[in-house]
């Protein structure tokens, strides 16, 4: 997979322009949150620039970063799945995080959209795997060790940390009582790296710059981000169509289950009596019945047969989850060592998935760092024997073999596909000094452009501007950025945050403005300059002059939407006897 999406992975239009340029700019001397905004915590910022130092300012450092990552991930999930479940299904979790989480084309973990959500999830899972190894062995350093990831993984981007420190808890809570001051004790280690980090590196920074950029603090959050958030992650913009995309979903696991079921039972009845079968037969065709007739009813009233993504309903299965394990130990005095892994991987699951918690996606940029614990835990469920119904174990055997068969095709379908999209996308290639990539045609077109215009009309330590969202052009071109911000989509800028920029502008004077076709609607405004930041770009119209459109279509009135990609470059203009 790695060598069939080679250098594919970069996006130079949207975020990787951030996870190129922020590091580069601390190593250079920079303050994050200072002088260089950052919207997450400083620890993926931080390493990656200390990278840049050891091993050089270069794509291929993030490549090998990222690539490292996620091997390591990989590893982890199969290695937290063979504390429980057997070499096969924990290959089977293994291979689906490493085919729809690490190289799935839309939201890879080589070059993600966040760095910090990478590592985030890397030390979020570490310390979910010391938590099930504490367990089984009672070693404390594991359990600090646990604590201490926790932290930092809440510095990296939060929800990891919560997601890590809320099984730490159960732990906690749910612990024997002779160990639970022990416990006690290595939660207090989540707050040893935070601290750590903080009074020796956030404390020279003005406590309001920290809670703005990150938005700790709720209510400091843009309208714009808000919007993104309701719409694009929650599904609150269309409540109806969320509902029954969460129903569907139940309805197609629950269907699939029951059919395969009931193919198991049939396979089993030559060798079983009917009347040890009859009963859970009845029970399970009425099941798979009413689900099948919902996805028929959701397919035939709202024509979504294209849009089923079972993933949705991996919240409520991991709630009923949490609850089986919970009284299962409450049955016994000293629940065993996998019920008590399996609660903590459950809380994990569902804590992780708290922010998309009504409408889970099934990979993506975002989700490609959110579901690799939750798939581990979907595959124990499909491959683990619930006593729900009372079967035979020749039936479970043959449902087992049923679903390891769906699992694998399912597996090698997705494998299949990557190989194929990755190997007959037009791509062309971006070849620069600090590293190549491969992206659409058009953009590398514009882009290639863009650098030897660059080239031959600035020189290094030259600022230029990229807006809304592309600074990979600075970090290639070896050009800083003259703004505190690295990206200025809609909601990054308020109206003194645009009279700021104004005045980085004239100040450093800035030669170059470079607009990109970056339309922004799932922020809610689309057009830059038009329907956000109009001062900002009122201000370059009338002190910038257009010099060249890069693209396919170099037209000057071509506008932010449309289809072909480009890049409009704007040029100081100068009079004879001012400047500006």
């Amino acid at each position: 997979m790695t060598a069939v999406s080679w250098q594919m992975w970069a996006n130079p239009v949207i975020d990787s322009g951030r996870e190129m340029n922020v590091p580069l700019r601390i190593l250079r001397g920079e303050t994050i949150y200072s002088q260089v905004y950052y919207l997450y915590g400083p620890v993926a910022p931080l390493f990656n620039a200390l990278l840049y130092k050891v091993f050089g300012v270069h794509l291929n450092t993030l490549y090998a970063a990222g690539l490292a990552g996620s091997l390591l991930l990989v590893f982890l999930i199969f290695r937290i799945a063979r504390w429980f479940m057997g070499t096969y299904d924990s290959l089977l979790a293994a291979g689906m995080v490493l085919l729809l989480c690490v190289f799935k084309q839309d939201g890879n973990t080589i070059l993600p959209y966040s760095y910090a959500a990478l590592y985030g999830t890397l030390l979020g899972t570490l310390s979910l795997a010391l938590q099930v190894a504490y367990s089984r062995s009672g070693r404390t350093v594991q359990l600090l060790a646990a604590g201490a990831l926790a932290g930092l993984a809440f510095y990296c981007k939060m929800e990891f940390g919560f997601a890590a420190i809320a099984s730490m808890l159960t732990l906690a809570v749910t612990a024997h009582p002779h160990r639970r001051r022990t416990i006690w004790i290595a939660a207090a280690s989540i707050l040893i790296l935070p601290l750590l980090i903080h009074g020796l590196f956030l404390a020279r920074i003005p406590a309001e710059s920290f809670l703005k950029d990150t938005y700790v603090l709720p209510g400091n959050l843009p309208a714009e981000l808000a919007f993104y958030n309701k719409s694009k992650i929650l599904g609150w913009n269309d409540p109806g169509r969320t509902i029954r995309e969460l129903i569907s979903a139940c309805a197609l696991l629950c269907g699939v289950a029951g059919l395969i079921s009931l193919v198991s039972i049939r396979l089993a009845s030559r060798s079983i009596p009917s009347t040890q079968l009859k009963p859970a037969e009845r029970r399970l065709l009425w099941i798979t019945g009413v689900s099948f007739g919902l996805l028929a009813v959701h397919v035939i009233c709202y024509g979504t047969c294209w849009d089923m993504n079972p993933f949705r309903a991996l919240p409520l299965f991991f709630m009923a989850l949490i609850y089986y394990f919970l009284k299962k130990r409450k049955s016994s005095d000293e629940a065993g060592f996998e019920s008590r892994a399996l609660l903590l991987v459950s809380v994990y699951s569902l804590a992780v998935l708290a922010r998309v918690i009504i409408r889970v996606p099934a990979g993506g940029a975002y989700g490609s760092m959110l579901l690799p614990v939750p798939f581990l835990l979907f595959i124990y469920m499909a491959t683990h024997h619930f006593p729900v119904f009372s079967m035979p174990s020749l039936v479970e055997q043959y449902r087992l073999r049923a679903v390891r068969l769906l699992f694998s095709s399912g597996l090698l379908v997705t494998l299949a596909v990557l190989v194929f999209r990755y190997t007959h996308d037009p791509l062309a290639w971006l070849q620069t000094p600090r590293g190549s990539l491969r992206v659409s045609p058009p953009v590398a077109l514009a882009m290639n452009q863009s650098l030897e215009f660059l080239a031959g009309n600035s020189k290094p330590g030259d600022y230029v501007l990229a807006l809304p969202e592309g600074s990979s052009l600075n970090f290639l071109a070896d050009r800083p950025s003259p703004l505190r911000h690295e990206i200025v989509t809609p909601g990054f800028l308020s109206a003194e945050g645009e009279r700021q920029a104004i005045r980085a502008l004239a100040e450093k004077k800035v030669e170059f403005v470079f607009l990109f076709n970056r339309p922004t609607s799932e922020f809610g405004p689309r057009v830059f300059g038009r329907n956000y930041c109009q001062s900002l770009m009122g201000w370059i119209e009338k002190n910038y002059t257009l010099t060249a459109v890069f693209g396919r279509k170099t037209s000057p009135g071509i506008q932010i939407g449309d289809r072909e990609f480009f890049i409009k470059c704007y040029r100081r203009s100068y009079t004879p006897d001012r400047e500006f």
